[in-house]
This record gives C-alpha cells, structure tokens and sequence, in this order.
C-alpha cells in the first residue's frame, strides 16, 4: 500500500523499483539450489516458455519506464511481471 501513490505519480520510478526487486528475488534462489541446478530446472521444456516470458516481460517494464517514458505503456508492464510470475509458478508446482 506504501507504494501505490508512486505508481499513478511516478510509474517510471516505481517499474525501475519493482524490476530490481523482482530480479532480487529472483536470485535469492540461486542460494537455495545453486546457479546451474536453478536455470536447468527454469529452462527445461514447458518452464522455458513461463520463464522467458517473465525476463522478457522484465525487460520489457525497464525498457518503457527508462527508454520510452510512455505513461500508459510503463504502466501496463508493470502488470506483466506479476502476471508471468504467477503463471511459472503454476507451471513449475504443476511439475
């Protein structure tokens, strides 16, 4: 709730924000299972499709908050992330 004013007053800071931390969390696991156990279970078959959608929806929200500055735009990949990460975890507990 802290955060919500930022993403109607200041999208572009909050995407930035919200990117670096969901790249955090994504690295935290590499401590649980290690680097090359963490990306072969995230890039073997149906995860591969869940997993490059969510870093490319990532890359995406940075691409639109710092390159383009668009309003509209930064604010609707900001949604993706969430929505690509819930869609890899339904896939990587479905297997």
């Amino acid at each position: 709730m802290l955060m919500l004013p930022f993403i109607v007053l200041k999208p572009h800071k909050f995407a930035l924000s919200y990117s670096i931390g969901n790249l955090l969390m994504m690295s935290s696991t590499l401590f649980l299972v290690g680097p090359k156990r963490q990306f072969q279970n995230m890039f073997s078959g149906e995860r591969a499709m869940a997993s490059g959608a969510y870093f490319g929806s990532m890359i995406g929200t940075i691409y639109a908050a710092l390159g383009l500055r668009i309003y509209i735009l930064v604010l609707l990949f900001i949604g993706q992330p969430t929505f690509r990460r819930t869609w890899a975890m339904t896939n990587f507990a479905r297997q």
